[in-house]
């Protein structure tokens, strides 16, 4: 009995695990117990600094078992509870921007002063090749990092400035920025996880995912718990750049051997997501200068053009410029999908006069288009035929 105990320890070690719940139960005890008031930062921030210790532990420990051989798999453990708590599991950053957001931001650039090295020790140790995926998974811890203080000090001013009818509400306007930085990573990702750049070792691939996509799910989970604490509706527009920039990445990542779902993704996510951005608070729209409305139906429209340039550069397909171009276009019909519709009614011709002035203006535009599709059709393929020089047909 006791030798089947010790075998399944030896097998199994659940220590790992168990010392990861003990640690996430210890920050949630004591900082319940702190009774956290404003201004009342100290005790947190001691707390902080027990758990960059523990983190620099586990990391250690990752790269001591792997270098000397001694099961992989608990390498692989300490690692993801490493990685697990470096991504804010704990949301002590989010707590500490609550109770001061002054202090936060200095306590979050200290945070990424202890993350660089803790990584650049990992990458040697684990022999990661990889700097874009290095540098990628600082870019995300960094922006999660400051995400609560964002939210935290945005929230404040707009308790002073917007309250006294001094000017607008921001805070509304500054997340659907954050929300499209968060849709940009997905693309992000394609550009950093890269086979070729992962060496030869079978762990390196794993770890580089992992370090891309832990951070990536805590950013979303922390996005989604600011939203319910600070009573701010998650919006179909706030969704639109996160379902692009996915549906973009899972087009080269997970459906690059079925011709039928990536084209599916290439050409459906852009127009659903189009559709996402209808439903929008009226704080997101905004004037510049004295006619040109920003809306998030114009901010989805150009970044499914962008995302179609995205699809052009991957897939060198040129039907892709075409698309982009005419999602830019339709930015200029107008702000909102009444607009458009009202716009493109009043361009449809009303009596012969103006039928004929369209028909004129459309014959020397096709002529413009034919001469460029027979330019790009002939830098396409080289096969056609080219016209012949008077030494050619003279020669003959």
């Amino acid at each position: 009995m006791l030798q089947q105990i010790v075998r399944s320890l030896h097998a199994r070690n659940p220590f790992y695990l168990l010392s990861a719940v003990c640690m996430l139960t210890g920050c949630y005890a004591l900082s319940r117990a702190i009774g956290l008031q404003p201004g009342h930062w100290e005790p947190l921030v001691t707390l902080i600094g027990v758990l960059q210790f523990y983190e620099f532990v586990l990391l250690g420990l990752a790269v001591f078992l792997l270098r000397r051989g001694m099961m992989p798999r608990d390498s692989r453990m300490a690692f993801l509870i490493g990685l697990l708590f470096v991504v804010d599991a704990t949301y002590l950053n989010t707590e500490l921007a609550t109770a001061s957001p002054w202090v936060a931001p200095w306590v979050a650039l200290a945070h990424l002063a202890f993350l660089v090295p803790k990584l650049v020790i990992l990458r040697d140790g684990l022999g990661l090749t990889s700097l874009r995926t290095l540098a990628l998974t600082v870019a995300q811890i960094g922006f999660l990092v400051y995400i609560p203080g964002t939210f935290s000090a945005v929230h404040f001013m707009d308790s002073k400035v917007h309250a006294l009818g001094l000017g607008r509400q921001m805070l509304p306007l500054v997340v659907y920025g954050l929300w499209w930085l968060v849709g940009l990573l997905p693309v992000l990702y394609l550009w950093a996880d890269r086979d070729s750049e992962h060496g030869d070792d079978p762990f390196a691939h794993p770890i580089s995912r992992a370090s891309l996509l832990l951070p990536f799910a805590s950013i979303l989970l922390h996005l989604f718990t600011l939203h319910w604490l600070y009573n701010l509706p998650v919006h179909g527009s706030y969704l639109t750049p996160l379902y692009l920039g996915i549906a973009t990445n899972i087009a080269y990542t997970f459906a690059k051997d079925s011709d039928r779902w990536r084209t599916l993704l290439q050409w459906g996510a852009p127009l659903v997501a189009v559709l996402f951005s209808r439903v929008y608070p009226e704080t997101l729209v905004f004037t510049l200068g004295d006619a040109f409305v920003v809306s998030p139906v114009r901010l989805a429209l150009i970044g499914v053009a962008a995302t179609f340039a995205v699809h052009r550069s991957l897939a060198s397909q040129p039907s892709f410029a075409w698309a982009s171009v005419v999602a830019l276009s339709l930015t200029v019909s107008g702000h909102s999908f009444a607009a458009m519709r009202l716009r493109w009614i009043n361009v449809i011709p009303e009596n012969s006069a103006e039928l004929g002035v369209a028909a004129l203006v459309a014959a020397f535009a096709l002529l413009a288009l034919a001469l460029a599709v027979r330019l790009w059709s002939t830098r396409v393929n080289p096969l056609t035929p080219t016209p012949r020089t008077r030494e050619a047909r003279y020669a003959e």
